[in-house]
């Protein structure tokens, strides 16, 4: 899982990031400087009125009490029971905000903890060495926050198998980006069916060019995970050989 992403980037960069023409306000812009933890506003580029906006939504798509996360979409995932590998879209949970509430996050580096290796116990940031921005595919939603009674406007963000290299330090998932060009794809105004999100999130995943490095040490007692890392490792390896043999 995600739970941990920087962002570190005007507005007007994240636009041009991806070919968009610039704010209407300026006086709106935000330079962004974000450790974007559990159910902070962070920014996501949505599509309103058929135009692509900035907005600032909490990251999860369902506000505090919720009983399950909400804060990362799984695009696939293996199914005991059934022998299968099932799609996100099964889930009720996604499949309202996939048909109408898809959005991107902007993200710098992704944070994740290492279990293992040179870096276990630690908390590790990913980024792109080129400093790019990169777009991850998400899905938002509008919900009544039950503790405030106020609208809470949330963002969860799609997450995938990870690379060699997130593999290799020890990580064994990480956000799905898309390239600047097939992200605005993503967050076309129209209506899209659930296969069809799959197959293009399948075929157009970019996969960018990563360092590592420690953000923090990992609190006193992380030991005590290392044996649920590990399994959860060799579930993803074996999960990654199934994704292969479906595709022959």
């Amino acid at each position: 899982m995600c739970a941990e992403f920087m962002i570190r980037a005007s507005d007007q960069k994240i636009r041009a990031g991806l070919g968009l023409p610039p704010g209407r306000d300026d006086q709106d812009e935000v330079d962004w400087n974000l450790h974007a933890r559990l159910y902070s506003k962070a920014p996501v580029v949505v599509r309103e009125a058929n135009a692509a906006v900035i907005k600032k939504m909490g990251f999860s798509l369902k506000p505090k009490g919720t009983p399950f996360p909400t804060f990362n979409t799984r695009l696939l995932s293996w199914d005991e029971k059934k022998g299968l590998i099932v799609p996100f879209f099964e889930k009720p949970t996604w499949r309202g905000p996939l048909r109408e509430h898809r959005c991107l996050v902007p993200i710098s580096g992704f944070i994740e903890p290492i279990y293992s290796g040179e870096h276990g116990g630690q908390m590790v940031q990913f980024k792109p060495r080129s400093g790019e921005i990169l777009y991850g595919a998400g899905l938002f939603a509008d919900e009544i926050d039950k503790e405030t009674g106020e609208v809470y406007e949330g963002f969860s963000l799609m997450i995938h198998t990870p690379s060699d290299f997130v593999l290799k330090i020890g990580h064994h998932r990480q956000p799905l980006f898309l390239t600047p060009e097939t992200a605005k794809e993503w967050i076309q105004p129209q209506k899209i069916e659930p296969e069809w999100a799959v197959e293009f999130l399948t075929e157009n995943r970019y996969m960018p060019d990563l360092e590592a490095e420690t953000v923090r040490l990992m609190a006193r007692g992380w030991e005590k995970r290392v044996a649920e890392s590990e399994k959860k490792h060799r579930s993803e390896l074996q999960f990654i050989e199934r994704l292969k043999e479906s595709r022959h």
